[in-house]
């Protein structure tokens, strides 16, 4: 006979004949479950949602119109493309340099007795399961490899070298910090899962922070050394102009009843330098002015929907379902065991 061919009604009479066994397993599973689930340290999950702010068209939205009343042609910054995709941002805050960053950050705990860097509350302050503790216990008895560099060492070649801990931790830290973004709002969650409310939204907070400052700093980059230029050549080409303009003017109150040719000619040329000056410093002054707006339109701007809150209620662990699986697993195996044992008992009995 298959498995398959176990009536409801035979179930019901195997589970009637091996009650005490049933209740002597699931009573026992319900005990290891509840120690296992009670071993496990709290957790708390803070979250903030930013939406960036999307221009129409081109990305300059009301500002090309305004330049283009000024005499500004910005045109060519539609064709730009930006490499900063928010496909990237989660690379962005999972990098070594992001994480290596967070890491010194300063938290202070939800009872205001420890203030440390995230670093070492990470390291020295968070508890961990009684197995997993033992497993470290063990693992420190045990020979330690040599280390390779300490954080922040650069080798010769140039890159900075981490120990194997560093970089243990910094994957720790890249799986509890988490960032999405929905496709058709744009709005973007990062989210923190810490043993510490405060810490939690503390680091959510931080990441936020940083995050915008990475993207600001990378699109505004270019835009902002440009701006620097263009401001540096249009104070040169003003200061340039005005020295010019002196110097025509100071020729012309010197020889205002002067009718010799070479005074007439000196004259026209200090004109025609003024005037040179004033087109160049005209034509600086309207680069400077392009240059700002487009800082303007390459400045990203985020507006925070959710701020960070500090959790009241822990995230994890869900004890409740974990000691019912445990109990749902237990007794799901224990019956197929007890039917392929009974159905084989059953093969087995002489005709």
């Amino acid at each position: 006979m298959n498995l398959s061919e176990f009536t409801i009604s035979e179930f019901l009479q195997l589970l009637k004949k091996n009650k005490r066994l049933y209740l002597k397993v699931i009573g026992a599973t319900f005990i290891l479950s509840v120690i296992y689930s009670f071993s496990i340290p709290k957790e708390y999950t803070a979250s903030t949602k930013l939406a960036p702010e999307f221009s129409p068209g081109n990305g300059l939205g009301n500002l090309g119109g305004l330049a283009s009343m000024a005499g500004l042609d910005l045109s060519k910054m539609s064709a730009e493309e930006d490499a900063l995709f928010p496909d990237l941002y989660p690379e962005i805050i999972s990098s070594t340099e992001f994480i290596n960053n967070l890491l010194s950050m300063q938290v202070t705990t939800i009872d205001g007795e420890l203030t440390t860097d995230l670093k070492d509350y990470l390291v020295n302050y968070q508890s961990e399961a009684w197995w997993k503790a033992g497993i470290m216990a063990l693992g420190k008895l045990l020979p330690k490899k040599e280390k390779i560099a300490p954080v922040g060492v650069e080798s010769e070649d140039g890159p900075i070298l981490y120990s194997e801990e560093d970089l243990l931790l910094m994957k720790g830290v890249s799986e509890f910090v988490n960032l999405k973004q929905e496709l058709k709002t744009g709005i973007i969650t990062i989210t923190a899962t810490v043993q510490d409310p405060l810490i939690a939204a503390l680091v959510v907070d931080s990441v936020s922070s940083q995050l915008q400052n990475y993207i600001f700093n990378y699109r505004t980059h270019k835009a902002s050394v440009d701006l620097a230029y263009a401001e540096k050549i249009c104070a040169d080409t003003k200061a340039e102009y005005e020295a010019a303009t002196q110097a025509y003017a100071q020729f012309a109150d010197r020889h205002f009843n002067t009718i010799k040719e070479s005074a007439s000619t000196q004259r026209d040329y200090l004109r025609n330098e003024m005037e040179l000056k004033f087109q160049l410093y005209t034509q600086y002054s309207q680069q400077a002015a392009m240059a700002k707006a487009r800082l303007q339109a390459r400045t990203p701007v985020y507006n925070i929907i959710q701020p960070p809150v500090v959790p009241v209620r822990k995230s994890a662990p869900r004890r409740m379902v974990i000691v019912l699986l445990w109990e749902i697993i237990v007794f799901c195996g224990m019956s197929v065991w007890l039917v392929l044992k009974d159905k084989s008992l059953t093969a087995n009995d002489p005709v």
